[in-house]
């Protein structure tokens, strides 16, 4: 179910591309007091290396805006797992942005 997850969110990139470059705002949230240079595209490149399940959740609560019974439904995870996921992608994603602000000064 995971790998179904995963291949409908990359056929559907360029639309994710798009919401992610118009929600920034959610993007500053989730890396907390940072405030961001770093463009859509390349956040959504950065997120390849995050892991895999922690990446889909990541998408389908903060993108597709599914609420944790359904995330947990499609990843087919306990609804607990599905929020723990989620906590480590965001804490995941502000480490990874705070480093990338600091390389570009």
């Amino acid at each position: 179910m995971v790998n179904q997850s995963i291949d409908y969110l990359r056929a559907h990139r360029r639309q994710y591309e798009a919401e992610m470059f118009v929600d920034l705002g959610t993007m500053e949230d989730v890396a907390g007091d940072i405030v961001t240079n770093l463009d859509a595209d390349h956040i959504l490149k950065m997120m390849d290396g995050m892991p895999e399940k922690q990446r889909v959740v990541f998408n389908l609560r903060e993108v597709e805006g599914y609420e944790f019974e359904e995330i947990a439904t499609i990843i087919q995870e306990p609804i607990n797992t599905v929020r723990v996921h989620l906590f480590r992608a965001r804490q995941w994603l502000q480490k990874h942005i705070k480093e990338e602000e600091i390389r570009q000064g």
